[in-house]
């Protein structure tokens, strides 16, 4: 009778025993998973915040002074951006100049649609655009850009962007 007498004793122990190793098993899988989450919001809100002053500096522009306007897009592109956007800029000056036009770009909202971390993000950006010209004072108007995004060198970089319907 004795021998039966210790199994309570031992059933609690091997209990304790093995929820410890599940314990151990299952919380370092989650340790790690909530780190990467942490890793994956950061670059997510990184991406966002470059994609709103890009749409900001894409739809804010002065006739009085559009180099300024157009460097700063410039400097948050690509290679592949800077070179199609400074062909598109070359044609787009003289009109805005001819017109005097000034555009005043507010971002509304946004959100990532897709990230590949260290890789590659789009992002929806809502934008009231307001633009002034010789002829006066334009409807505002709300855009909806999606941005397409590369990361180089730690820094995410407008690589395309084009209006969405």
């Amino acid at each position: 009778m004795r021998h039966l007498t210790n199994w309570p004793r031992i059933s609690l122990m091997l209990l304790v025993l093995m929820s410890t190793t599940v314990s151990a098993a299952l919380g370092a899988p989650g340790v790690l998973s909530l780190r990467e989450a942490a890793r994956l919001s950061d670059e997510r809100e990184q991406a966002e915040k470059a994609a709103q002053l890009a749409a900001e500096s894409f739809t804010t522009y002065d006739y009085r002074d559009l180099s300024s306007s157009f460097d700063s897009l410039l400097e948050a592109g690509t290679d592949e951006f800077r070179r199609t956007f400074g062909q598109a800029a070359s044609e787009l000056r003289p009109i805005i100049r001819e017109q005097r036009a000034v555009s005043t770009g507010n971002i509304i909202s946004s959100a990532v649609a897709d990230l590949e971390p260290g890789k590659t993000a789009s992002v929806l950006v809502a934008v009231d655009v307001s633009v002034s010209q010789r002829k006066g004072q334009g409807p505002q108007r709300r855009f909806r850009l999606q941005l397409d995004l590369k990361e180089v060198d730690g820094s995410w970089l407008l690589d395309k962007i084009e209006t969405v319907t």
